[in-house]
């Protein structure tokens, strides 16, 4: 005699369809960390760059009407 096992039986399926691991979100975490430190680092380069721009335009601007 063969028992047949209800699904509620099967430890991975007892809570309902599965969901994402927990390996899973802590690499999608990763890697948005990385994404954003990759930004960041790039907006904070652009900023410098364009406040020397700006300091170097005012400069000259100085230079001309004197």
């Amino acid at each position: 005699m063969v028992l047949a096992r209800s699904p509620s039986m099967n430890p991975k399926r007892a809570f309902g369809p599965g969901g994402f691991t927990l390996i899973e979100i802590l690499v999608a975490l990763m890697v948005a960390g990385l994404l954003t430190a990759m930004v960041a680092s790039l907006l904070g380069r652009s900023i410098v760059a364009g406040s020397a721009l700006e300091e170097t335009t005012q400069a000259r601007q100085a230079r001309l009407v004197l």
